[in-house]
């Protein structure tokens, strides 16, 4: 019981992150992992594990969620330069996160005896995971995600354009650096209890537009749901494909996802 309702929480906030993350940058393509938010939470976290093994769950907490605010002001950056255009900002976060887990690579060959316990972490992987894994995940969502929910009419207002956001006076900076916060928070919170789990963020809100809803709050909540369930599908897929061998969830979500995204990608190429 505690990895399914880990699972459910974890997929659902790594789903309403992805979610203001698209709307957010306007496109399509973006997502904690995509973008290199994932990656650069697990880099940091991964750098409090090696220079303190003892490190206590908050600080490890904090860790990944500086770290994923760091790779998000990189890739903006970056982006910038280029107009924030589809492709050219989902390749430059594919190449931040490739240079993200070569630097987790290394770290790992560091990490001496603790290295099992973190490859099965950075896989994303539900087995072992116990009650307290799930309060403390739960006592950072039950903030964020009320708060995600009140604010998500945001999204609405800036799919008007950023032009006609602003004339019906909404800040637009601070509402997007609001937003992305919110989205960095979830992400990277996920990442610090059970590791990488990626295209969940990608694929959950994609799907709910697909299923007719674009209201700001209803696919809040579409979107977490879809997650969720996304999650314990791979998660149950993963512990009975191979039994008594065991796949980590994040392997199986990642075969899906990746396929997924080259889907996207060349719509996308073939839009331009």
């Amino acid at each position: 019981m505690p990895r399914i309702v880990l699972a459910v929480l974890a997929g659902g906030a790594l789903a309403v992150s992805g979610l203001f993350f698209q709307g957010v940058i306007q496109n399509p393509l973006a997502s904690p992992e995509v973008l290199g938010i994932s990656q650069g939470a697990t880099c940091s976290a991964l750098l409090l594990f090696l220079l303190i093994p003892a490190a206590p769950w908050w600080s490890v907490q904090l860790a990944a969620l500086l770290g994923g605010i760091l790779a998000f002001f990189i890739v903006m950056l970056m982006a910038k330069k280029l107009g924030f255009r589809p492709l050219q900002l989902a390749m430059i976060g594919i190449s931040l996160g490739a240079l993200y887990a070569a630097l987790n690579t290394g770290i790992l060959a560091f990490s001496g005896m603790r290295v099992s316990e973190t490859i099965r972490w950075l896989s994303g992987s539900f087995y072992g995971h116990t009650w307290s894994d799930v309060w403390h995940l739960t006592s950072l969502l039950i903030v964020v995600l009320p708060l995600c929910f009140f604010v998500s009419p945001w999204l609405s207002v800036l799919n008007l354009g950023h032009e006609k956001a602003q004339s019906l006076g909404l800040n637009l900076t601070g509402v997007q650096l609001a937003l992305l916060f919110l989205g960095t928070v979830l992400a990277s919170a996920v990442v610090a209890t059970v590791g990488m789990l990626s295209f969940i963020g990608l694929m959950a809100p994609h799907l709910a537009r697909l299923l007719g809803y674009h209201r700001a709050r209803a696919l809040v909540l579409v979107s977490f749901l879809i997650g969720a369930i996304l999650t314990v599908f791979a998660d149950a897929l993963g512990t009975t494909l191979f039994a008594p061998s065991e796949i980590p969830a994040g392997l199986i979500v990642a075969i899906i996802g990746a396929a997924y995204l080259l889907f996207l990608l060349q719509r996308q190429a073939r839009s331009v």
